[in-house]
């Protein structure tokens, strides 16, 4: 059985490679940082802050024992790293991404059957 990569990072030690059945999501994003203002006789009150930038949030399944140690690797790495987010369609397409340091990682876990999922939001730089 030929295994598709659906997605790979390029880190300083090496390539990390995502295989289709282990990518259950990808959102490319624009955000801005946002602070909210209560208001008790009306709607909220929302301001802006700073420019707008890209994230691309991925959400991983664990597909295999192999996965968790991939995922981890991503989640420990300081530094960019090259995401080519497309990787099976057109493995030119690429951003250069860092792992957001305000949501490192969230797991999820639905049941006993279903794999446990856990998504990363990187930035893109």
């Amino acid at each position: 059985m030929s295994l598709t990569v659906a997605m790979r990072f390029t880190l300083g030690a090496g390539d990390v490679d995502f295989y289709k059945e282990e990518i259950e999501n990808t959102v490319y994003a624009p955000a801005q940082d946002l602070d909210v203002q209560e208001n008790q006789s009306g709607a909220p009150i929302i301001y802006t802050a700073g420019d707008i930038f890209s994230a691309i949030q991925v959400t991983f399944n664990e597909a295999w024992k192999t996965t968790l140690a991939k995922i981890e690797q991503l989640a420990d790495e300081s530094a960019t790293m090259t995401m080519y987010y497309k990787y099976h369609y057109a493995p030119a397409v690429s951003e250069t991404v860092i792992l957001s340091p305000h949501e490192k990682r969230k797991v999820y876990s639905i049941g006993g059957r279903m794999p446990v999922r856990h998504t990363l939001t990187f930035l893109v730089v």
